[in-house]
This record gives structure tokens, C-alpha cells and sequence, in this order.
């Protein structure tokens, strides 16, 4: 029998760390990041997530700032 397990993230981003480089939104093979239109406390857009994390954590290792991390849930 296979192991029907699914890889899931969930992405956590610190708001104020972040410095709106886009580096994260780049690096996701899922591509479920993009810009938001919000704005943290310096003026910078922050990034939005959308469905689909695999918990590949690119965006937490590309990230100059340690502004986003992912939680891996298996399911």
C-alpha cells in the first residue's frame, strides 16, 4: 500500500521583517505567493498566500530577512 500522505505548509509571514523584495514570490514553484496591497509600518508591500503550499520551504530559505517561515503539516 502507498502512503497516501499529502505535503502541506503553512506560511507564516512577520509583517514589520518584511521588506517587500519579492524574493519569496519568485523563488515558489507553487506560486502561492503574490504582492497584497497591504502595507507594513515602513511602507512596503508584504506578500499574500494563497492555497496550494507544499512545504518546500524555498521562500523561507531564499528570505534575506527571516521574515517568512513554513510550517509543514503532513496530512
Amino acid at each position: 500500500m502507498r502512503n497516501t500522505a499529502v505535503r502541506r505548509g503553512i506560511v507564516r509571514i512577520v509583517r514589520e521583517l518584511c521588506k517587500g523584495c519579492g524574493i519569496c514570490i519568485h523563488m515558489c514553484p507553487q506560486k502561492v505567493l503574490e504582492f497584497s496591497e497591504e502595507v507594513n509600518k515602513f511602507g512596503w508591500r508584504i506578500p499574500k498566500v494563497k492555497d496550494g503550499c507544499i512545504g518546500c520551504k524555498l521562500c523561507e530559505t531564499y528570505c534575506p530577512d527571516l521574515a517568512i517561515w513554513v510550517e509543514v503539516v503532513e496530512q
